[in-house]
């Protein structure tokens, strides 16, 4: 016997429409059988939702959920889709976690629910569309996009309306490390309109999933949100010479004057020159970061009494330098060179009784990078930085 507002509407055998000219609206609805169970129209379930293992396809209606139970929706690996305008809609009257198991079978399959807690028991409505494409095929441009992003998930997006009320709320969007990738934050449709950071994103799991969260979100002028990667704020800082890039990254580039110097893409980097230099760091979610500029005054390197003048030309330089120096009074040196390690890569060459120095040294031989050229006498030691490009 069907009982009005109380029966149960099984839907079973394959491929089923929920169809006609009016809304339809159930009690209990039960996803069973085969194959895709689609609506041509909008529909209300005011008990529960039993999707079983199956798809429910909206296409472009909605399915209200009346009952503000948190549990009003079972699934054992079902799902709710939907194109163009269809939502999945909840009326919510609790602080529980609601859990939208929304998905798509197009393109490659994929199950992606969004988690709603409210922050308040007060009666709402959030609608949510799982989009498996591109947000930029969609109008929401991924190069349009504030500063500090610089990733946005090409691969899908959340498309999630606050139907009815005014309560702010947790949003969390479930998604799978392995197959998806990793990702910093969750990312609004918002403002100019551009792609913008929403918020401090807090990471966890449930169940399979890897899940990124934000709180008391209260901003669905614009309905489309997206998994994002966003930069940090690189520095750089000197003491000395010698430069180092924070915070750690994957790798390094350091630029002197604009261009990069090669060679230069370890953490720390020792100037050989004056000039304004700054590092490019590469994170390890793909993210750049651009430093402060340092302007720079090369502080020479010298501890031998008497001597000056020393220092390398050309510096960078590719083949045949020259390394130059006066003394005060004649004095026999040693010249050595040697990698950023300390070790000698040449034989040492020893001069007597120099009061001008200019040597020649050929460094086609060696790989582009940082080496160091050491005046060595009696009286101390001078040292100065080489750049092979």
């Amino acid at each position: 016997m069907f009982i009005a507002d109380q029966s149960k509407v099984l839907l079973y055998g394959a491929n089923q429409q929920i169809t006609g000219s009016s809304v339809t609206t159930f009690y209990d609805l039960v996803l069973a059988g085969t194959g895709i169970k689609s609506q041509t129209i909008d529909a209300r379930i005011t008990n529960s939702l039993d999707l079983s293992n199956l798809e429910l396809a909206t296409e472009n209606n909605f399915m209200h959920i009346d009952n503000q139970s948190s549990n009003a929706i079972q699934n054992n690996g079902g799902f709710v889709s939907s194109t163009g305008n269809g939502r999945l809609a909840w009326a919510t009257n609790l602080t529980s976690q609601y859990v939208y198991p929304v998905g798509s079978s197009q393109g490659t399959p994929r199950i992606r629910p969004v988690r709603i807690t409210p922050a308040q028991a007060a009666a709402n409505v959030y609608s949510v569309r799982f989009a498996n494409t591109d947000p930029t095929s969609e109008s929401f441009d991924r190069s349009i996009k504030a500063q500090n992003v610089c990733g946005i998930n090409d691969e899908f997006y959340h498309l999630i309306d606050h139907t009815s009320g005014i309560t702010a709320t947790s949003v969390a969007i479930f998604y799978n490390q392995i197959l998806d990738g990793n990702w910093s934050g969750i990312g609004h449709w918002q403002n100019v309109p551009q792609w913008e950071n929403t918020s401090t994103s807090t990471t966890g799991t449930s169940g399979s999933y890897d899940l990124l969260s934000i709180n008391n979100w209260n901003d669905f002028t614009n309905p489309a949100f997206a998994l994002i990667n966003f930069g940090q704020t690189a520095n750089a800082s000197a003491q000395g010479n010698t430069f180092t890039a924070n915070p750690p990254g994957t790798s390094y580039q350091w630029y002197f004057n604009g261009n990069p110097i090669a060679g230069a893409t370890n953490q720390t980097y020792t100037a050989t020159q004056s000039g304004n230099y700054h590092v490019v760091i590469t994170y390890g979610n793909g993210c750049t970061g651009q430093s402060n500029i340092l302007e720079h005054t090369y502080i020479s390197v010298q501890e031998i009494e008497g001597l000056t003048n020393f220092g390398i030309y050309p510096n960078p330089g590719s083949e045949a330098i020259f390394v130059q120096a006066d003394f005060e009074a004649p004095t026999d040196i040693i010249i050595q060179f040697t990698n950023v390690l300390g070790q000698e890569l040449m034989p040492a060459v020893s001069l007597k009784r120099i009061t001008t120095l200019k040597h020649k040294i050929d460094v086609s031989q060696f790989a582009n990078g940082m080496y160091f050229i050491s005046l060595v006498s009696e009286k101390g030691r001078a040292s100065t930085p080489f750049i092979k490009n």
